[in-house]
């Protein structure tokens, strides 16, 4: 008993010795850093090339987790059942810097979180704080969980029937991609529970304006990517195989 109340401590220990400057972007990214100077326009810190922030349910959980498996059962922020923070972070440090209104807030380390973003609808920030929060909930969701790998295998044949039929037409050769592509702005974008970290924001409004901007921001990225790899290959298929007059 006494061994598993030292290991636990030691844990925690460990975890918590990761603490660090962190800065909350308005894409609701956190990013664990070091802040060298947040006195200007720009916020100049120093972070690492690759990194992020998990919860987990338990101290044992988070420390054995490792960068491949990190984001099984966790979640990107604290949950009611995932509570105990690690910080991943991987590559080589370097000095970058941001401007301030990208930045929702920065927090150093031990002390309170310093809130940067302002209701201002002059500069079409027509959010509240609480509001903007859970919009940036959204976002992150979004980004984790929504998954538009369909776009991307449907694309393949759109772009490769369209470049081998254009038989070597410039327009007719894009044309597929490019249709293809606009087409995924038009489609409602379905937010499915099991994606939705926060029970509580089930049909909330806000919440669904940040998840479909990121989501949407995927779904059209996964679709040019597909339908361009698909003109690639009907383009290859019409040299090797050309239709016959």
């Amino acid at each position: 008993m006494k061994a598993l109340v030292l290991f636990t401590f030691l844990t925690s220990l460990a975890l918590s010795a990761q603490a660090q400057d962190r800065i909350t972007m308005m894409s609701g990214v956190v990013v664990p850093c070091m802040i060298v100077d947040n006195e200007g326009i720009d916020i100049v810190y120093v972070r690492h090339k690759n990194f992020d922030v998990r919860y987990f349910p338990t101290a044992e959980a988070a420390q054995a987790a490792t960068w491949a498996n990190r984001e099984k059962k966790s979640t990107w922020c604290p949950t009611l059942v995932n509570q105990v923070e690690r910080i991943f972070e991987l590559g080589k440090e370097s000095q970058r810097q941001v401007h301030r209104s990208d930045v929702f807030s920065i927090q150093f380390e031990g002390k309170d979180e310093q809130v940067l973003y302002a209701l201002d609808e002059v500069l079409g920030d027509w959010m509240t704080l609480d509001e903007m929060r859970v919009y940036m909930a959204g976002e992150q969701d979004a980004r984790n969980n929504y998954k538009a790998k369909w776009a991307f295998f449907a694309g393949i044949p759109v772009g490769a029937v369209t470049a081998f039929m254009a038989q070597g037409g410039l327009i007719l050769t894009i044309g597929g991609p490019v249709l293809y592509t606009l087409a995924q702005l038009a489609p409602n974008i379905r937010i499915r529970e099991n994606t939705i970290t926060d029970p509580s924001h089930v049909y909330n409004e806000i919440y669904a304006l940040g998840y479909e901007r990121v989501a949407r921001s995927q779904l059209v990225l996964q679709a040019l990517k597909g339908s361009v790899i698909g003109m690639a290959a009907g383009i290859a298929g019409y040299f090797l195989f050309p239709l016959e007059d």
